[in-house]
């Protein structure tokens, strides 16, 4: 019975259109609503206004506010997205890592992260990760945060210094002792001589590590001080890259 209900969801919403208002749709099938905008820079193609205009006109189960917000109707999303996880993998990692870029440029780094870690794009998931500084990084968000961390190849987490300073602080916030400790070695492991980072880079990303692993220590009063001294002669606040952790 429900395969035949989704025959019948098929032949209704979706035969009638060619392929290429399928796949438009396909592409835009990932967020709850969209706008314009957003769906041509995910299309990437020069007809993507008339493609929309002509989807929001003739179909019912698209919807648009008085603010320019697209919708899709439940049914039609959800078929959608069914469709879109019979794709190539690749083309899915193209529209989710474009996705990803869409909100960084919006501001919406914790969204643009979890699609760049769906398009396998890592580089991208620790710059939003670094620009968002924690901020909007939560206690439901704990079982991420720490996939990214346990997933992201190391290379790539050498790569991004301020990321790591970033998951470090959340790592301690939510108990994940071990993976912090595994992240300062690769923190440290890249600042090691070789590293295109200046010497005023290096010494603040040191006195972040040392403040820390200062928290590691709070039953050491001693200890904690001696490394929040140790951070406050490493780093240089007026250096642009106090970004990941004094903010």
């Amino acid at each position: 019975r429900r395969q035949r209900q989704m025959c019948i969801r098929d032949r209704v919403m979706l035969d009638p259109l060619d392929e290429r208002r399928r796949l438009f749709l396909l592409k835009n099938c990932l967020t709850e609503e969209f706008t314009a905008e957003q769906a041509c820079f995910v299309w990437q193609e020069a007809d993507g206004e008339a493609l929309l205009h002509d989807l929001t006109h003739n179909n019912a189960f698209i919807t648009t506010g008085d603010a320019g917000v697209y919708r899709c109707h439940h049914m039609l999303r959800m078929l959608l997205r069914r469709k879109f996880a019979l794709l190539d993998e690749a083309l899915q990692q193209s529209v989710c890592r474009r996705l990803g870029q869409w909100y960084s440029r919006a501001g919406e780094e914790l969204l643009a992260a979890e699609f760049f870690c769906r398009g396998g794009d890592w580089d991208g998931v620790l710059t939003a990760a670094a620009r968002d500084c924690g901020k909007s990084i939560c206690g439901e968000h704990r079982q991420m945060l720490l996939s990214w961390c346990q997933s992201c190849p190391e290379e790539a987490l050498r790569r991004h210094p301020d990321a790591l300073c970033v998951l470090m602080r959340k790592l301690y916030s939510f108990r994940q002792i071990p993976e912090l400790l595994r992240l300062q070695k690769l923190l440290l492991e890249s600042l090691q001589a070789g590293s295109s980072l200046s010497e005023a880079e290096k010494s603040n990303y040191l006195g972040e590590c040392d403040l820390v692993m200062s928290f590691l220590r709070y039953n050491d009063i001693a200890a904690m001080s001696e490394l929040h001294r140790s951070a406050l002669s490493l780093i240089h606040i007026s250096e642009p890259t106090r970004r990941s952790y004094i903010s």
